[in-house]
């Protein structure tokens, strides 16, 4: 049994990372042949960045949509959905042949690829306990960017191709194409997609080093659950997790004993319910919080004081209530770990999205389409190491650092873009020895493309995992993505209009243009000076939203880990 549910775990991982190499593959292809998509369709870079921005804009307001049937349908349908609607949409980018019908097509393309982000990390999140997220996420995003990577030097190349130019085709229709037809091949290998089983948590601070509750408290419980008879399914499951030694380790751990996981997982909220009542009456204390049983968590955790009476419990109720879908969404977006995540989110995922630019600023830098695509792709592999390093140092400094570990990854790394996007883009082309030089431009991109990718595997994917119960977290990341979205989805027209607007970015983006060196220079000058200051700026407020963390995190996870994500919660929580 155990064997076959490691099979289906390790079966639904290479799913859900596939899924993001061919989701990313699609983001990265457009602004891969911005150059020739300017050149095909007449447009200007504010009009280029408008296309992308039909897309993410879309993407932004229709990724709740995702949280919502990934937490209340089936997420294999959920996926498989959007990987056929992307799918037919980067066709129909494709043959268009106006930028307007382009524009259109993009918007349909973006309510595809919405679907997919959420369920994909909770997925990953029920798949991994929590010491060991960071690296999954991590192992996410070096999928995801390696798919990025593949598409966009692919488009590149095919859209510079001499040998379709001379059969009359159009290179970058033909990517488009061929990028589609991948995505509708994807279509049926995510649904037959596996369901996990959410594993079981590590154990909270408050158990003893050996992963079981204190002495007193278990023999409170288990005298508790002998006196009810009618609730013999909770005896059965409490005896096997307290008595196991590794009863936290994971579901494989408890498979010696009286009750599975699966079976577990629906005891839980009793089990919590009684432990407190126990747990109370044998500290005598009267202060034992107690459980309002209907599933899910009130005012942060759901437990409630006593007031040092049997029915305590009926003179204090909780603030909040989850009573369906918009109590639902209410409760997450109240929670301050949440809001501090997303405000730094919309300040910090601009960068990443004005950074589409990069190829068509190497093109204009004067190197060949080839070499712009493979220096553009360097900054890919340093996002993909990046990304799974982030992880990794997530987790080791979570360890170190429980309270503040995980948001120091995040600081260090968003301040270090800030040097590294002034050296690339005026340092270098300032100086004559290095300006025409690709192995200048590909060395910073990749340790650019190295630091600056912790956060979200090494801090913000994790902390949303740990801050609300398993069966919100497609929701929280959905919102968190429409969220953060909502200003980064204006990042590309916003560089297109302040190179155009104040550093004097003159014509339409073509490859007549280039043929001009005085005028391609000048315009490289002022889409870097665009650049910069769509990626240094809100970089810098990121820093600061950063800090706000450090002072709602720890609160946020003592009240989860008192009562929402333990299966055995314990009495005496500081609230």
């Amino acid at each position: 049994m155990a064997a076959m549910q490691a099979a289906a775990r390790v079966r639904t991982a290479f799913l859900v990372n596939l899924a993001m190499v061919v989701e990313s593959a699609n983001e990265q292809i457009l602004p891969a042949v911005y150059l020739f998509v300017g050149s095909s369709l007449h447009a200007t870079p504010s009009q280029l960045g408008t296309l992308t921005l039909c897309r993410a804009l879309v993407q932004t307001l229709a990724s709740p949509l995702s949280g919502i049937l990934g937490d209340r349908s089936d997420r294999r349908l959920v996926l498989a959905a959007g990987a056929f609607i992307w799918g037919v949409m980067t066709s129909a980018i494709g043959a268009s042949h106006s930028l307007h019908a382009a524009m259109a097509f993009a918007a349909v393309n973006g309510l595809g690829l919405a679907l997919l982000v959420p369920c994909c990390q909770s997925l990953v999140a029920d798949l991994h306990p929590p010491e060991r997220r960071g690296r999954a996420f991590g192992l996410m995003q070096l999928t995801g960017a390696i798919g990025g990577l593949a598409g966009s030097v692919f488009a590149t190349n095919m859209g510079a191709s001499a040998a379709l130019a001379a059969a009359g085709w159009e290179g970058w229709r033909v990517a488009f194409h061929i990028v589609a037809a991948v995505s509708i091949l994807t279509d049926p290998a995510l649904s037959p997609l596996p369901q996990p089983a959410p594993p079981l948590p590590s154990p909270p601070p408050h158990l003893e080093p050996s992963g079981i509750l204190p002495k007193v408290e278990a023999e409170a419980l288990l005298a508790a659950q002998h006196a009810q008879p009618q609730q013999q399914h909770t005896a059965l499951a409490v005896p096997s997790l307290l008595g196991h030694p590794h009863a936290w380790e994971g579901e494989e751990a408890l498979s010696t004993g009286a009750a599975g996981p699966h079976h577990l997982a629906h005891l839980h909220q009793q089990q919590r319910r009684d432990a407190a009542a126990a747990a109370g009456a044998a500290r005598g204390d009267g202060n034992a919080p107690t459980w309002d049983g209907d599933g899910g968590a009130g005012g942060g955790s759901g437990w409630e004081d006593a007031e040092g009476s049997e029915d305590g419990a009926s003179k204090k109720r909780r603030r909040f209530r989850r009573k369906g879908l918009v109590a639902d969404i209410t409760w997450v977006l109240r929670i301050p770990t949440f809001q501090a995540i997303v405000l730094q989110g919309i300040v910090g995922c601009f960068p990443w999205q004005a950074a589409v630019f990069f190829t068509l600023w190497l093109q204009l830098q004067g190197f060949k389409s080839s070499t712009a695509s493979m220096i553009t792709a360097t900054f890919g592999a340093g996002v993909a190491m990046g990304a799974l390093l982030g992880g990794f140092i997530g987790d080791r400094m979570a360890r170190r650092l429980p309270d503040s570990g995980r948001i120091f990854t995040a600081q260090f790394s968003v301040a270090s873009g800030i040097p590294l996007t002034w050296l690339l883009l005026k340092g270098i082309p300032s100086q004559a020895a290095l300006a025409t030089d690709p192995r200048a431009y590909s060395a910073v991109l990749f340790v650019l493309g190295l630091t600056c990718t912790w956060a979200g595997a090494g801090c913000n994917s994790p902390i949303f995992a740990e801050i609300v119960p398993e069966d919100m977290r497609s929701l929280v990341y959905a919102f968190d993505r429409s969220l953060e979205s909502s200003l980064a989805a204006c990042a590309a027209p916003a560089v297109g209009l302040l190179a155009e607007r104040v550093w004097g970015f003159t014509g339409a983006v073509s490859q007549d243009s280039m043929e001009d060196g005085v005028l391609r220079a000048k315009n490289a000058a002022a889409l870097g000076s665009s650049l910069l200051a769509c990626m240094a700026l809100p970089w810098t407020a990121c820093l600061f939203f950063y800090t706000v963390l450090h002072f709602t995190y720890v609160s946020n996870i003592k009240l989860q880990n008192s009562g929402t994500d333990c299966f055995v919660a314990l009495a005496g929580v500081d609230m």
